[in-house]
Order: structure tokens, then C-alpha cells, then sequence
């Protein structure tokens, strides 16, 4: 089986139904991406500060530029 049939089976096991599936297997897509991103621009951005603005809306014990922070709630939208 070649890797585009693999990734045909993986997102057909899901079994995505609905947009609420669809917002539930691409969660931490969203997360990752963002990181990434942010990461390219800023070496400052951790994993777990991005988690924090997706997941809590706030970031705790951040020493930084807020800019960083600014820029991560931007992708969050």
C-alpha cells in the first residue's frame, strides 16, 4: 500500500461524520501548525506557551516579548 493510500485508510478510520469530528481530529493540528509557525519568525514560542493560548487563552511564567504572545493569539483566531 503506497502513502497516499495509507492516508485515505488513516482519515477514513476516523469516521468523520460531522464538523464537530472534523474539529476534533484537526485540534491539535491547529496547535502544531501555529507553534511551527510562530516558531519560524520567533526561536521564544515553546510548545507549551502556544498550548497554553489555544487551550487557556493566557500564558503563565512567560519572560519574553509580548509580541510573541500577540502573534500566537493572532494565529489562535
Amino acid at each position: 500500500m503506497g502513502a497516499y493510500e495509507q492516508a485515505i485508510a488513516l482519515w477514513r478510520g476516523y469516521g468523520i461524520q460531522s464538523a464537530a469530528d472534523l474539529d476534533r481530529c484537526l485540534d491539535s493540528f491547529r496547535i502544531l501548525f501555529a507553534y511551527h509557525s510562530g516558531r519560524i519568525e520567533n526561536a521564544e514560542i515553546t510548545y507549551h506557551d502556544t498550548r497554553d493560548i489555544f487551550e487557556n487563552g493566557k500564558v503563565h511564567q512567560f519572560t519574553g516579548n509580548p509580541r510573541t504572545l500577540f502573534e500566537q493569539q493572532n494565529q489562535k483566531q
